[in-house]
């Protein structure tokens, strides 16, 4: 409780049970944290972790956490770090993590992979992923402020997601299967997750992105040699009808959302462009009638108090504030916030 972890070569600190009001920065390798079982993270920053040219693809962030099961992230902040902010991989599950900021991180600022039954709620991502820190060729293609992943049964609600790369993230390369001790063996892939809420406004790219990379979109450029036509292909599927994901048949819901596209921005793409049946919806409408997703959910400018400064309030008249969307109480001045908690920024 209340320490500073900084500079060390490699990752910086592992716990089991309890770390508060803590602030790593600067580890060469991830700057680690609370895990294990039952643990809580509460009121910590991390900040410049993950410097050293290591495979950003595989082990890097400003906390990495596989394996754990029954925990919280509560008003913490994972900044400028190198790869994804915080990064939950294979078979992490009943995590909460509210009331978080993920500012400006290499890849991700929260990205959820191989895991389940994750919460992610009232929390604010800007500027990820989009070459704040890090090099960009190492930016993966499906990175955004949360990005989901090969994952089951999490909540994405009430979060603010501005100026990322994508606003919002699910990604399936699935499935993707793990032995596990409690569950046997778990075929992971994108099923039962729950979008709602959200706010996703001034992302570069995208403000939803469903970055499937499966046979329901098409063949795979690699596969035209071997099927030389999109039919051959549909003909093949039909042997391994339990390795294509239709992402509307798959117990998601995805609505009530506030996206907004600025200049020169898209607004949803729904599979890779590199297969042939991708779409990209340039409005809500269009992308419900095709789906289902976003029925209920608007295109607006959420008139946010001070873009510019970092103040992602909304204004009266708002209708991000008329819908009850996204985290509405963000920290005004990051840094300002971070000082009520945090000894070192006194």
């Amino acid at each position: 409780e209340e320490c500073v972890i900084e500079q060390m070569w490699g990752s910086g600190v592992s716990v089991a049970g309890t770390m508060r009001r803590c602030v790593v920065r600067n580890c060469g390798h991830t700057g680690g944290g609370a895990r294990g079982q039952n643990f809580l993270n509460e009121e910590c920053l991390w900040e410049g972790n993950s410097w050293k040219p290591i495979n950003r693809q595989w082990d890097a962030g400003g906390f990495k956490i596989a394996r754990a099961r029954g925990g919280v992230f509560r008003r913490c902040v994972f900044r400028r770090n190198g790869g994804p902010g915080l990064w939950m991989d294979i078979h992490v599950r009943d995590v909460l993590v509210t009331e978080c900021v993920f500012q400006e991180n290499e890849l991700s600022g929260l990205f959820v992979e191989i895991s389940r039954d994750v919460w992610v709620m009232h929390n604010l991502a800007v500027g990820n992923a989009t070459g704040a820190v890090g090099e960009t060729a190492h930016i993966d293609w499906s990175c955004g402020g949360i990005q989901i992943a090969e994952s089951k049964n999490c909540i994405v609600a009430f979060n603010t997601c501005v100026g990322n790369k994508d606003g919002i993230t699910l990604r399936e390369v699935g499935p993707r299967t793990l032995d596990t001790q409690d569950y046997g063996e778990v075929r992971y892939f994108n099923a039962g997750n729950v979008v709602f809420g959200n706010v996703s406004a001034f992302n570069h790219d995208y403000q939803l992105a469903l970055w499937y990379d499966n046979g329901f979109f098409g063949r795979h450029p690699s596969d035209t040699d071997k099927f030389k036509t999109e039919e051959a292909y549909e003909e093949h599927l039909k042997t391994i009808p339990d390795q294509v994901f239709d992402p509307a048949q798959q117990g998601m819901a995805i609505d009530r959302n506030l996206y907004f596209a600025g200049p020169g921005q898209k607004l949803i793409l729904y599979g890779v462009p590199w297969r042939a049946k991708h779409r990209e919806f340039a409005t809500i409408e269009d992308l419900a009638e095709a789906t289902g997703f976003d029925a209920e959910s608007r295109a607006a400018d959420p008139l946010f108090v001070d873009r510019d400064a970092g103040d992602f309030r909304v204004r009266p008249g708002s209708p991000a504030r008329q819908a009850e969307l996204g985290w509405l109480l963000p920290p005004a001045d990051l840094d300002e916030w971070m000082a009520g908690f945090l000894p070192a920024f006194r």
